[in-house]
Formats: C-alpha cells, structure tokens, sequence
C-alpha cells in the first residue's frame, strides 16, 4: 500500500519519494490502491466521472505493469464504485456511499484487509470483495465518543468482523 494523498488532499510525499515510488517499488508491487486524486499525481488525466475513470485505470496498469485498484470514493453518486484493473480485465466493487462520515484512515484499512486476503491464499479479486464489505462495515458501524477535552471523535470501527463472516 502506497499513500501519496491523504483523504483530505493532503500531499503525505514529497515529489522526489513519488519518483521512488514509481520506479523502484511499483515494480516489486502486487497492487497499487490509489485514490482519485493519487491516480492524477501518478500520470492519469482528471477523473470527473466512471468514464475517466476507467481510462485511468487502464493507463495506470498499461504504465505500472502491475494490478490497479482504483478508489472511487471521492465521485458523486450512491454507491461508492471502486475498479479493478488486473490483466487487462476489469472488475468493479461497489457498496452504499455512507455519507457524512469522517473516513480517515479507511484506504488503510482497506489495503491492509486486501493484503490480509492474499496472505490467506485467496485470489485478488476476492481479496478486494472481501475488503470492501469489510471497510463499508467499519465506515457504517464507526464509532463516536467525546474526549475528555469535549471533542467530538469518530473512528473507523475495525471491530466489525461480521461483514466478512461467510
């Protein structure tokens, strides 16, 4: 798993560890999770719609050589529409767009439960399926509280392990 943006936009890397990345560690990578935003800062043209998106996904496999999954989270709609580019196939992964809900923290989550999936001998695209039930259950069931301080804080809730229960 490689951040380059964080959910809010802001950059995590600086333009010379991007160039590292791109040369020296996309090589040895299984699957790049980029969000939308990530995609551009690696070479794909704006992403408006599933349309551009799915140029962008196919550019970035053509360019990386490797499986791209590309993270939709950040388009209009009501579902939150990820895609998977592996092989010149492509895949698509979609569950309810939660709304309002701080997701910090859930590209994360999401890469580490696909990393999870693989490890467990499971193929790419069930690692993927499983990982997204398993984030939109965290986003859905996240959990808030007050700080001793009165601030309001919610979190993904990592606890939700019903989600990948078959």
């Amino acid at each position: 798993m490689i951040i380059i943006t964080a959910t809010g936009g802001d950059p995590l890397l600086e333009t010379d560890a991007i160039e590292v990345y791109k040369n020296e560690l996309f090589p040895l990578a299984t699957l790049i999770t980029p969000n939308l935003d990530e995609a551009v800062q690696l070479g794909a043209d704006k992403i408006r719609d599933r349309e551009s998106m799915e140029r962008a996904g196919k550019e970035l496999e053509r360019k990386f050589k490797t499986a791209i999954l590309l993270k939709g989270g950040h388009l209009s709609g009501d579902d939150a529409v990820d895609l998977s580019f592996a092989n010149e196939k492509l895949v698509e992964f979609a569950a309810p767009f939660v709304r309002d809900v701080a997701t910090h923290g859930t590209g994360c989550t999401y890469s580490a439960a696909i990393a999870a999936g693989l490890a467990a001998g499971m193929s790419l695209e069930d690692s993927i399926a499983r990982a997204k039930k398993f984030v939109t259950a965290c986003i859905t069931s996240r959990l808030r509280w007050k700080s001793n301080t009165g601030k309001n804080i919610v979190s993904l809730n990592h606890s939700a392990d019903d989600a990948v229960k078959d």
